[in-house]
């Protein structure tokens, strides 16, 4: 019997289930439609008692005025042109379509979103004018970049001081050539002219190239030479393309020589150097006329002095550098750079019985000369 009653009642189950899928999705937005109606009958009834106040307020006015003018004054003072501008008064627009408020809104909140396609309008539309924007943004006055490539020539003498055992010896590279570059960057100076545009990056990097390390019995020695670093820089502009750079970073400083051929061994008692250090230093120009004039001094300590410690038992480095440039403008924004420089790392070392070498002390020196280009980008406001 129960099979029975359930076999009639499949369909007509089904057909409301049916029904009922159907209508959900109508369900579903007629509710908050409903709820979103009846949430603006309040704010309607408000928007109505305000303009029905101001239209009493409106009323009063009026009968003031008239019955001022019906009363007799002694200065005989004509008010029909009084009564003539409260007549013809225009109160403002009273807004009674709340949805024709909230549509200027959405508007208003789409263009925003999409400026290109709903007409470009400003986010201060949405704001009250005392959040407006004050205006355009700021236009930098300063160049962000400088970059410069130099060739440079250089001479490197390494002397021990103290030397108690093992197969090392000073040496000396009379000179050799290397190339090099630099690039100063500050970000901040594209859009404002606040400290923020003069605080940048800089990096500087110098290899060698066909350099050669005379040897025992004439044997040419391969040689390298390089050195980088990079850091932070705040410059001090005093107008006029005057300023002043601080500067800090950390560096390497690396010479190897290295074995001649397949069959030569490298030359013995001229450990490889390698110093780590930590740049801070101070660098100004000066702009005298047809050219500039700079210079820039600084202080490097050096915590590990790579192969040559290990052979020596380890120590600590003090460098120091000093540097003299002059600049010619060429025009464009180049200039035309020549440059001496000296480099000197007097080193404290400290010889541990296992050492295979011993010594106190030494001095290691690179001076050489520079010739180059540099050029700064042009400033925002120049472009």
């Amino acid at each position: 019997m129960s099979r029975v009653v359930l076999a009639h009642l499949r369909r007509p189950l089904r057909l409301a289930l049916l029904f009922g899928a159907l209508l959900l999705p109508f369900v579903a937005v007629e509710l908050p439609a409903q709820a979103q109606r009846a949430g603006r009958r309040p704010q309607r009834a408000r928007l109505a008692r305000a303009s029905r106040a101001r239209a009493a307020q409106r009323r009063a006015r009026l009968a003031r005025e008239r019955a001022r003018q019906a009363t007799p004054r002694a200065d005989g003072v004509d008010m029909d042109f009084a009564m003539e501008a409260i007549e013809h008064e225009r109160p403002p627009p009273p807004v009674n379509d709340l949805a024709e408020v909230e549509a200027r809104r959405d508007a208003a909140r789409r263009r925003n979103l999409d400026p290109e396609l709903y007409g470009g309008a400003s986010r201060d539309d949405e704001r009250p004018p005392g959040f407006a924007s004050s205006g355009p943004a700021e236009v930098g006055e300063h160049s962000p970049l400088r970059v410069r490539a130099l060739l440079r020539a250089f001479h490197r003498g390494l002397t021990f001081s103290g030397v108690e055992r093992g197969p090392i010896t000073d040496y000396i590279l009379p000179v050799g050539p290397a190339a090099g570059f630099g690039v100063e960057y500050y970000p901040g100076a594209h859009v404002t002219n606040s400290a923020l545009a003069h605080l940048g990056v800089h990096v500087d990097f110098r290899h060698s190239f066909a350099v050669e390390s005379q040897g025992p019995n004439d044997i040419a020695y391969p040689t390298t030479a390089r050195a980088w670093l990079a850091g932070l820089r705040l410059r001090l502009p005093f107008g006029g393309g005057t300023e002043l750079g601080l500067e800090l970073a950390g560096g390497q400083e690396t010479f190897r020589v290295e074995r001649g051929g397949l069959d030569q061994e490298a030359p013995v008692g001229v450990p490889f150097t390698d110093y780590s250090f930590l740049r801070a230093g101070v660098s100004f120009r000066i702009h005298a006329g047809d050219y500039a004039l700079g210079g820039r001094v600084a202080y490097l300590p050096s915590f590990d002095l790579g192969p040559l410690g290990t052979e020596l038992g380890g120590g600590l480095g003090h460098g120091v550098e000093a540097g003299f440039v002059v600049a010619i403008p060429l025009g464009l924004g180049f200039s035309f750079l020549a440059e001496a420089e000296a480099r000197v790392f007097v080193l404290q070392l400290e010889p541990t019985s296992s050492a295979r070498s011993a010594a106190r002390g030494a001095i290691d020196r690179y001076v050489g000369v520079n010739a180059g280009v540099e050029w700064d980008f042009p400033a925002a406001t120049q472009l």
